[in-house]
């Protein structure tokens, strides 16, 4: 793997209400101040504390809670979730990576993110940002949603909705749609129809 410089401060941030996270945070604690790197909570980076790289101890949840909250800064997830697809290090396995990394011997990776804007009437009067997935629903009755992609058309969907998910958001609501999970790496979306009363039904995979 390339050489990085490693993180000088560690946040560590335990998954709410999994008791077997936080019975591990203290130990992760103590075994980098052994080696002479700093560690903080997660109430310290929001009093504003600085923090090189962040521990999660959860799940992929815990894991897009943290880079929706903290965005730009690194993250390593230690899996206590049902689903580890973003926490990809397993519990017994944390000595050995974080060795890795206080060595300077791991890799950043990034994953792209989604913007969303809401237009009435040609003027944009909402804006948002997600990790995960973009979803338009219907209320009681069908929609019938046009596709564009990079401004050329593609179909009209009829049908409950269309989730366009990234790859660190295809392992939640696009997979339960029936869509496909796109693995770390991957530089595009998914765009999964929701109930498609259409024999087109596919599941498109474009490029970000």
């Amino acid at each position: 793997m390339p050489q990085h410089t490693p993180p000088e401060i560690f946040a560590i941030v335990p998954a709410r209400g999994k008791a077997d996270s936080h019975a591990l945070a203290p130990q992760i604690h103590a075994w980098l101040h052994a080696r002479g790197y700093a560690t903080i909570d997660e109430a310290s980076i929001r009093r504003g504390e600085p923090a090189d790289a962040l521990v999660a101890l959860g799940g992929d949840g815990l894991m897009m809670r943290m880079a929706h909250n903290y965005p730009g800064m690194p993250l390593l997830g230690i899996n206590f979730g049902k689903v580890g697809f973003l926490a990809m290090t397993e519990q017994l396995q944390w000595p050995e990576v974080l060795n890795e990394i206080v060595n300077g011997d791991f890799d950043i990776q990034d994953g792209p993110t989604l913007d969303a804007r809401v237009g009435s009437n040609d003027e944009v009067v909402d804006v948002g940002w997600a990790i995960n997935d973009v979803v338009v629903r219907s209320g009681i009755q069908m929609v019938d949603i046009e596709l564009y992609v990079d401004g050329r058309y593609v179909n009209t969907y009829p049908g409950d909705g269309m989730i366009v998910a990234s790859p660190q958001g295809s392992t939640a609501y696009c997979m339960a749609a029936g869509g496909p999970i796109l693995t770390a790496g991957v530089s595009g979306f998914a765009i999964t129809p929701i109930s498609p009363h259409s024999p087109i039904r596919s599941t498109l995979v474009v490029p970000e």
